[in-house]
């Protein structure tokens, strides 16, 4: 399973670290263990990671979606993505997916979903994209 979120603030009326911090969420997962998992927040032309990020989806689509192929493949209606550094939290992030899922590269579907959270402690909520490629059992809840 791949899920990669791009949240970018351009619009948003709330508050956030700066107009031009970005996250970059990635979590990947091989064989049913996590093969790399990431924020990356961009504060004009600097970088950091955090190595501490936990993505769970609440719940799924109840209905999985198949591509040209006749593949099923689930995907979330709502996610929840946290980012800590050491005992702090640096970002709490509740999505729902608001948008319709498109057709993206390969087995890859993307869409949008708005959100609410935290960001060091301030709240936020806006808008973000959403890459999506899950291979696991499309059976399981």
């Amino acid at each position: 399973m791949t899920g990669s979120c791009e949240r970018r603030p351009e619009g948003s009326s709330s508050g956030h670290a700066s107009a031009r911090t970005r996250l970059l969420l990635t979590d990947i997962r091989a064989a049913g263990t996590t093969a790399c998992r990431s924020a990356l927040r961009y504060p004009g032309d600097s970088a950091a990671v955090f190595d501490d990020g936990r993505m769970e989806v609440l719940p799924y689509r109840p209905e999985p979606l198949t591509d040209a192929q006749g593949r099923p493949m689930r995907v979330p209606w709502r996610l929840r993505w946290t980012v800590r550094d050491g005992a702090t939290d640096i970002v709490r992030i509740d999505a729902e997916v608001d948008t319709p899922w498109r057709n993206g590269h390969g087995r890859e579907y993307v869409s949008a979903y708005s959100d609410t959270g935290t960001w060091r402690s301030r709240p936020i909520g806006r808008t973000g994209y959403l890459e999506w490629v899950d291979c696991e059992q499309s059976s399981k809840p």
